[in-house]
């Protein structure tokens, strides 16, 4: 499946949101990844050792209340919510951090915000 079409998919399953209801603004220019630490690899197939992603900021272009990840067959959010720039990069899981905070980067570059983000 070609990343685009992946991330549309994963678009319309995890928050119910069509292409036409969002707009591209910007991708990342490279893969990033992260591997999770010993105690959360799953050693049974399919096996998992971390992550490989790819990706886009979008403008949401459509009401705030279309946004429904209530909707998935197996929801994977409970709740979501406007927040500062910066925010997710605080609040993920740890393993997790220096890859929001390379995507953070790479797309405050693009639409002119200034790395600020405090890394526990």
């Amino acid at each position: 499946e070609p990343p685009r079409d992946a991330m549309y998919r994963e678009l319309k399953e995890e928050l119910g949101l069509d292409p036409s209801q969002v707009r591209e603004v910007a991708r990342m220019g490279r893969w990033v990844s992260y591997k999770l630490p010993p105690r959360y690899q799953r050693s049974r197939a399919p096996r998992c050792i971390g992550q490989k992603q790819l990706w886009w900021l979008l403008r949401l272009t459509c009401a705030d209340e279309r946004v429904r990840p209530d909707l998935a067959e197996e929801p994977e959010f409970d709740d979501w919510s406007w927040v500062d720039y910066w925010h997710p990069a605080e609040e993920v899981v740890f393993f997790k951090r220096s890859v929001y905070r390379q995507v953070l980067e790479e797309f405050g570059e693009r639409v002119g915000l200034r790395a600020t983000v405090n890394m526990r």
